[in-house]
């Protein structure tokens, strides 16, 4: 007999097998729908592959945190988003997708490129230098060393426009792949861009920027058996560099503040663990989802409706003079995340929730239900038309930096962040 953690699992999979065979059957395969479909292989992976995972090995709280109560309330929610996140999508009317048909995008300024990535690169350098941060830990020469000691949170955030310049590498890299620059080169930019975001400790932005070379790659060369093969190999080394890189870093981060360590024994037990552990570890969201709903409901937390998802976009971008002694008021849905695991730990963690929790934060069920449906209209956009290559590259880069909405559920620092990635683009 199932369980209601079992039943709902076994919902949410029926539930997503339904409405990917829908789309791919009658709104014309996998090139057309492309953002659908990575959408919905990242829901799968963090609504249903690792709450299934962690279920089997009784991952039910964090930090002390009980969630278990709410396992089936916190899948339910997912499902409710799945399905109107495909029924908007299916019911979004759109012209047929123009590909690109020439090779125009060798057309793209290589000069140009050239440019922003030296921007970029130059920007980040420069906040490390007045930030604390330090050169040598953004180009990973004090990785096994605490980072931290000697930064100067006023110059952290002061500066953090310069940080966020950094952001221009992604869609300059995807235009440096599409244009007719030397692979040779193409392989120099991308290995120092890459080490710098290691250095950041921001494992998100290296997985932007692999799936948008991907989606790029797939745009404009289609897909084949060979072409397959060949991604799904770079995949496999990229998520164990990335699950080896962040293990180490990740345990030398956590001695140096003495928070993590504590909380990573309580998840697990040690840090002894496989591949496969890791991958789940790094994509648990589900437990801040169902820490929140616990949180809400047992504290009688009122919905913010949409303060935390929608004002906060124009309070990220005025300056903090204007608020009382020079200080912005914390988002609630964030400050809410934090104190429900009701510990230290926990407070400090910064552990996210995803998307479906912003929406059930602002709005309850029925925010889940509209907020999917215009998720689901606003995805249908993106593939729409890619016949030149800066709507091809526009798509590829649109396409990759959902991830960070979907695992990380916060509105504005998506926007901002989405905001430098496609200014390259546009200007």
């Amino acid at each position: 007999m199932m369980t209601e953690e079992t039943l709902s699992l076994f919902v949410y999979f029926v539930c997503w097998i339904v409405f990917v065979y829908i789309i791919y059957r009658y709104k014309g395969g996998l090139l057309k729908n492309l953002a659908y479909f990575y959408v919905m292989a990242w829901l799968l992976m963090y609504d249903f592959l690792t709450p299934t995972y962690g279920l089997l090995n009784d991952w039910l709280g964090l930090f002390g945190n009980d969630i278990s109560e709410y396992f089936p309330k916190g899948i339910l929610l997912t499902i409710l988003s799945v399905a109107f996140f495909g029924i908007g999508y299916l019911l979004t009317p759109r012209k047929e997708t123009e590909f690109l048909v020439t090779n125009e995008s060798k057309k793209i300024s290589v000069t140009y490129i050239r440019l922003v990535l030296g921007v970029s690169i130059a920007s980040v350098i420069l906040w490390a230098a007045i930030s604390g941060y330090g050169i040598k830990t953004l180009f990973l020469v004090n990785v096994f060393y605490d980072t931290t000691g000697g930064w100067e949170r006023d110059s952290y955030y002061r500066f953090n426009h310069l940080k966020q310049i950094f952001e221009f590498s992604i869609p300059a890299l995807v235009m440096a792949y599409a244009s007719s620059m030397r692979r040779n080169e193409f392989f120099i930019w991308s290995i120092v861009v890459v080490i710098i975001m290691l250095g950041f400790g921001f494992r998100y932005r290296i997985i932007i920027l692999v799936f948008a070379l991907f989606i790029c790659h797939i745009y404009l060369n289609g897909v084949s058996k060979k072409s397959t093969l060949k991604i799904a190999i770079v995949l496999v080394i990229f998520i164990g560099s990335n699950v080896l890189y962040g293990n180490v870093r990740g345990y030398v981060k956590s001695i140096s503040r003495g928070i993590e360590p504590a909380a990573e024994l309580s998840m697990h037990g040690s840090y002894e663990k496989g591949p496969l552990e890791s991958v789940f570890r790094y994509t648990r969201n589900y437990i801040s989802n169902m820490s929140l709903l616990k949180h809400m409901e047992e504290n009688n937390v009122e919905y913010d409706f949409g303060e935390s998802m929608f004002l906060h976009v124009f309070i990220r971008v005025l300056p903090k003079s204007i608020f009382d002694n020079e200080t912005k008021p914390f988002p609630k849905s964030l400050e809410e995340s934090a104190k429900s695991w009701g510990s230290m730990e926990g407070l400090k963690a910064g552990e996210a929730f995803t998307y479906v929790l912003e929406f059930y934060f602002s709005f309850g069920i029925i925010g889940v239900i509209i907020c999917s449906t215009l998720f689901g209209v606003v995805v249908n956009k993106i593939t729409g038309n890619i016949s030149t290559e800066k709507k091809l590259i526009m798509s590829a880069v649109t396409t990759a930096s959902l991830f960070h909405y979907i695992t990380r559920g916060y509105l504005p620092g998506y926007l901002m962040s989405y905001l430098y990635m496609v200014l390259p683009i546009i200007l």
